[in-house]
């Protein structure tokens, strides 16, 4: 069953007071409130249409946030990779270093 703009009671309060008018009068009435349900029916479907789009860029963005995640895990892990493999070889050289200074003794 469709919605309509005015409840009950309104449209009898109307009918009783466009009683004095002519048919002509009553018929643009309803034509106008027909074409205001209609124009405000396409408004609402193209705000639900724009809620549909905002909810897809928020799921995008939502998959892009778990993408950058994932990947800051990776550079992180990445990191510390690299700075173990730092301290090994600076103690490579220290150790090779001290060495060498005993070779020279």
């Amino acid at each position: 069953m469709k919605k309509y703009l005015l409840p009950l009671s309104v449209l009898l309060a109307l009918s009783f007071s466009c009683s004095t008018l002519s048919e002509d009068q009553v018929q643009a009435l309803l034509l106008h409130h027909q074409e205001e349900a209609g124009r405000l029916e396409q408004e609402k479907a193209d705000l639900l249409a724009q809620v549909d789009d905002a909810i897809a860029q928020i799921e995008r963005i939502d998959a892009e946030i778990a993408q950058l995640q994932e990947e800051r895990v990776r550079v992180v892990e990445s990191k510390v990779s690299l700075e173990g493999q730092v301290e090994d070889m600076a103690q490579r050289v220290a150790d090779n270093q001290e060495k060498l200074n005993d070779l020279q003794d």
